[in-house]
């Protein structure tokens, strides 16, 4: 067998488009069982507006992944329209609802246990250089974002899938949209 280059396995780069689905594709993205993707469409009814920004931002392919291993924060529908109206969320840019999901999330799971072991700490969320800080006085766990001052409360902590474990809170952080 004659080769015109010389063969690198290093440099196989298909995985890269692995992500990259056929235009004729419609079909939705079946879920992984026990994913964080698949956790979501099953308790659609209780986190429908979620669900919705991350398939607005792209994001589901991530979230049926092994590889995914994060930390995310989520408000149920019920606390969301408590605060915000839902054509908020049906008119956002695929980049806010990326910022929206990515601004609520941490790079690697950390427990409520660790979370609450410090009275406040500051955590990197998935976007680059932005910030989360904690609060915790013994009985819950308040988050507070960097530059929109308002507290989110976590209701329920540790609900573990297998790519992700969630918190569920009462409301978003809200990033910096610039």
């Amino acid at each position: 067998m004659a080769y015109f280059a010389p063969v690198i396995p290093g440099l196989d780069l298909t995985y890269q488009f692995e992500k990259i689905r056929p235009l004729h594709n419609n079909e939705p993205l079946k879920p992984c069982p026990g994913t964080l993707w698949d956790f979501l469409v099953q308790n659609s009814e209780l986190f429908s507006i979620y669900k919705f920004l991350v398939t607005k931002a792209d994001l589901q392919y991530d979230f049926n992944g092994v590889e995914f291993d994060s930390t995310v924060f989520i408000p149920s529908d019920k606390s969301l329209e408590k605060c915000f109206s839902k054509n908020m969320f049906m008119n956002m840019e695929k980049y806010q609802a990326l910022r929206m999901i990515k601004y609520n999330s941490l790079s690697r799971q950390i427990r409520m246990k660790e979370l609450t072991s410090s009275e406040s700490m500051k955590l990197d969320t998935k976007i680059r250089g932005h910030l989360i800080y904690t609060n915790s006085d013994g009985r819950g766990l308040s988050l507070i974002g960097e530059k929109n001052g308002g507290s989110v409360n976590v209701v329920n902590g540790d609900i573990i899938v297998n790519n992700a474990l969630v918190h569920l809170t009462d409301n978003f952080l809200l990033p910096e949209m610039s």
